[in-house]
């Protein structure tokens, strides 16, 4: 999934797609989140908890917490208690014992990808970042996992008119392969999508123009048709806005860190 660090504006990220699942935002109220959680990976739900806005309690009622240790690795527990420091008896309607927002990235679909770790070999031509069994994202070229597509992230400097070029096809075409699909996604939302059967090294081109926003994702996707053989795609895109500024993802490849 993204994490903090790919919310830098006009970069290439390589990334794994993760199991599809959709988790809403939501909130409860209070302590400052504890070290067991506050220390859990970016990628896991405890690393995407942050303090969140308390219910306003009545003058003198006080909402106090205790952390402890659960007995659990990772976990931690928590003891909250009401206490009226006043002069008089209050109603309490209601109280929000914990007050914590669960940040799902820019929008519930962030969850689903994760960053792949660089691997200084040469494949195809170029050095690749790779992850989950053969999930590859190289220079300009993309070899999905068993489980894992393979995804190429570029994330939109600033609003505007953008059109994707780019021609995808198999780089190692064998007719006796099942090829692969191949998708591109903004945000959440697919906008264009193709099957590339297992001897195509033509491919085709997609010819998209759309409306972006700074911060929005565009991620384009190599996924396994039905076994992962010769699934190496040649695919290369090429973002151009209106007034000219173009942005290609080989020439942005970078071997040291995701994003320059």
């Amino acid at each position: 999934m993204a994490t903090r660090r790919f919310q830098r504006s006009g970069a290439w990220h390589a990334l794994a797609i993760l199991a599809a699942g959709l988790f809403a935002s939501v909130s409860a109220a209070g302590p400052s989140v504890p070290e067991p959680l506050r220390t859990q990976p970016m990628t896991s739900l405890a690393g995407q908890i942050e303090p969140g806005p308390a219910r306003a309690m009545p003058e003198g009622v006080f909402l106090e917490h205790e952390t402890g240790a659960a007995g659990v690795a990772g976990a931690a527990a928590i003891q909250a208690r009401v206490a009226n420091r006043g002069q008089s008896p209050v109603c309490v309607s209601g109280v929000d014992v914990l007050a914590w927002n669960v940040r799902i990235g820019d929008g519930w679909d962030a969850i689903r990808y994760r960053p792949l770790a660089h691997r200084n070999d040469v494949w195809y031509g170029s050095t690749y970042w790779t992850g989950p069994d053969w999930t590859r994202v190289g220079k300009d070229w993309q070899h999905p996992g068993e489980n894992t597509p393979a995804v190429r992230q570029f994330v939109i400097p600033r609003d505007g008119r953008l059109s994707i070029a780019g021609r995808v096809a198999k780089y190692h075409a064998d007719r006796n392969t099942d090829g692969v699909r191949v998708s591109i996604r903004h945000n959440a939302r697919e906008i264009w999508h193709a099957e590339i059967a297992g001897g195509d090294d033509q491919g085709v081109e997609p010819r998209l123009t759309l409306e972006v926003r700074k911060g929005d994702a565009l991620r384009f996707v190599v996924h396994k048709r039905g076994l992962i053989y010769c699934d190496t795609t040649r695919w290369d895109p090429v973002l151009r806005y209106a007034d000219g500024e173009t942005f290609q993802a080989s020439k942005a490849f970078s071997t040291k860190s995701q994003g320059d």
